[in-house]
């Protein structure tokens, strides 16, 4: 039996990516690395952003959050510092403002391929580090190539807009049905729910807790020769 951990994610949310690395953290801090089945879920914070890379983000932000640009700046600079803390590079003068509804169907094709989860770490640096626009098939393409993925199949997916729209419209669906409002937000064994990027120690207590209501063990470890045995095939010889 494992842990199961749903994580509802968007690759434009500051605190997605920085919860993202908390997480992990936590799950290597507690050692339950082998205990854990974590699924990402798609959700879309901004449906109306643009998919062309016409808009950058903070002179978006300067003109839309409601707040004076030294109060932005000074929450923008807050994040770059947690991150930074994290081994995460944000660089907020060049990001784009960007929709991600591409990008997340072609999340559910890398999914798909087994590639998942580093499709998701790939676009998560690409966008907060590298300034790449994510709503394009082209670079979407590219970052899929780097680990592991067909090129041509991903700007296939990512052309066509209705290949895996259904996946990432079930898991915004889902999403609201059990109450989610923002993201970050996890939930555990169906159980328990954090909203939000938490500290480290958050998720370590819980996790913790976790290991023990479920008695996880870790898989045992097999030492020894493993050539001398019989199965479904037969026996080695």
């Amino acid at each position: 039996m494992k842990l199961k951990i749903d994580i509802f994610t968007d690759y434009v949310c500051q605190f997605c990516y920085i919860g993202k690395r908390e997480i992990e953290n936590a799950i290597e801090n507690t050692g339950m690395q082998e205990m854990v089945d974590v699924h990402y879920h798609s959700y879309q914070l901004t449906p109306d952003a643009p998919t062309e890379a016409t808009t950058l983000f903070k002179p978006f932000a300067y003109a839309h959050f409601g707040r004076p640009k030294d109060q932005i700046d000074a929450m923008l600079d807050g994040n770059v510092e947690r991150a930074k803390g994290l081994g995460l590079k944000y660089d907020f003068d060049g990001m784009f403002y960007t929709n991600t509804l591409m990008a997340h169907r072609v999340s559910k094709y890398a999914l798909e391929m087994g590639k998942d989860k580093a499709f998701n770490e790939r676009l998560f640096y690409a966008h907060f580090t590298e300034n790449k626009f994510i709503s394009d098939a082209e670079t979407l393409g590219d970052l899929g190539a780097e680990v592991g993925l067909d090129r041509d199949e991903i700007i296939r997916v990512a052309e066509d807009n209705n290949a895996y729209l259904k996946d990432v419209q079930d898991d915004i669906n889902y999403a609201n049905q059990i109450g989610v409002r923002g993201v970050p937000f996890y939930v555990f064994n169906d159980q328990y729910a954090i909203s939000g990027a938490q500290p480290n120690e958050v998720f370590v207590n819980l996790l913790e807790q976790l290991k023990t209501e479920l008695n996880l063990k870790e898989p045992l470890k097999v030492v020894g020769d493993a050539d001398d045995v019989c199965g479904p095939d037969g026996c080695l010889i």
